[in-house]
């Protein structure tokens, strides 16, 4: 009788093959899935992340986002406040808002962050809120002497001020100081005209109020000076054109200003030394894209851009951090990653 040889052999090669293939396929789907997880902490340009109108201050290398519009169209106004490390580019939840709020006046003051009135909903507010980084916690530290929103605020010799301003009905004229020592605020000083939606900056004692727009809606191209010893308040120079919703930051003695809106949005990066007399402002580079930046600050020898709304493409309306070197005008984009 004839055996018939190499039936078993075969089939158990085949097994053995098919077996090998499965563990090939198995081991490319979790090397795939462990992949997704880990590169999908980067998270800028993420769903979660992805907002426009919200506000930032930045303590030592440590940005603090606050509030905003979410992209997800059933999620509107936010409450979160994001902490992004700028040196090890990771990105956390850190604590939430009282209420959800878009375009809060907010500056950081020692080691703390203040919000300054702002929105919820449609009612502004006069609140004065400090965020402890450490901790998490929103405390009411004061009130200003009216509710208000859409002004920048900056810090001068361990106060805070901002600048004109909307209550929900009308434009203010209004300089306002508040001290975080008593929890008291005051109007000090008014401007030229009402105005909302400025851009201030402090740089040598003296606080500087850019651009905005009016009662009528127009934009303004005013440089006004306001001096915080005797209250006095100047027009000193004006923009290249007229525009609100810029981002100013002071660098050195000189005040860097990018992007915002005029007749369109605008792309420039300017530059002024308040110093100068007559005031003159350089253009001195261009941003990727037009748009608003909603804010900006020196750390150490960088300027951060924090992007968040371009006007130009519906596509690009997402969160964007820029790194400027104020020497080369160079520029570059920061990738985050979510904290383990």
């Amino acid at each position: 009788m004839k055996r018939k040889l190499g039936r078993r052999p075969v089939s158990r090669l085949r097994t053995a093959t098919h077996d090998g293939t499965i563990l090939i396929y198995v081991g490319l789907i979790a090397l795939a899935i462990v992949a997704v997880f880990y590169f999908g902490r980067t998270v800028i340009r993420k769903p979660w992340i992805a907002r426009e109108d919200f506000s930032v201050a930045v303590i030592d290398g440590t940005a603090y986002v606050f509030g905003g519009t979410s992209r997800a169209p059933d999620e509107g106004m936010l409450d979160e406040i994001l902490e992004l490390d700028l040196t090890r580019q990771t990105v956390r939840l850190a604590s939430r808002l009282p209420w959800p709020s878009l375009f809060l006046p907010v500056a950081a003051l020692s080691d703390s962050v203040y919000v300054l009135g702002g929105a919820e909903g449609g009612a502004y507010r006069d609140e004065v809120l400090r965020f402890d980084p450490e901790t998490g916690d929103l405390v009411t530290v004061g009130r200003l002497p009216s509710p208000r929103g859409l002004c920048d605020v900056t810090s001068l010799a361990g106060k805070l001020y901002t600048a004109g301003g909307w209550d929900g009905a009308a434009c203010l004229d209004e300089v306002v100081e508040f001290d975080p020592t008593t929890g008291g605020s005051r109007v000090v000083g008014r401007l030229p005209s009402p105005r909302q939606s400025a851009a201030v900056a402090a740089v040598e004692g003296r606080i500087y109020v850019i651009g905005g727009e009016d009662a009528l809606g127009e934009t303004l191209d005013e440089i006004v000076e306001f001096d915080s010893q005797n209250g006095e308040i100047l027009r000193i120079g004006r923009l290249p054109s007229p525009r609100s919703r810029t981002a100013a930051c002071a660098f050195g003695n000189e005040v860097f200003l990018f992007g915002g809106r005029g007749k369109g949005p605008l792309d420039e990066i300017a530059r002024f030394r308040p110093t100068r007399d007559p005031i003159e402002v350089e253009i001195v580079g261009r941003l990727p894209e037009a748009g608003v930046i909603r804010s900006a600050a020196a750390v150490d020898d960088r300027i951060f851009l924090f992007g968040g709304t371009w006007l130009q493409r519906e596509r690009d309306r997402q969160f964007t951090v820029r790194a400027l070197d104020p020497e080369t005008m160079g520029l570059r984009t920061l990738e985050f990653r979510g904290e383990r």
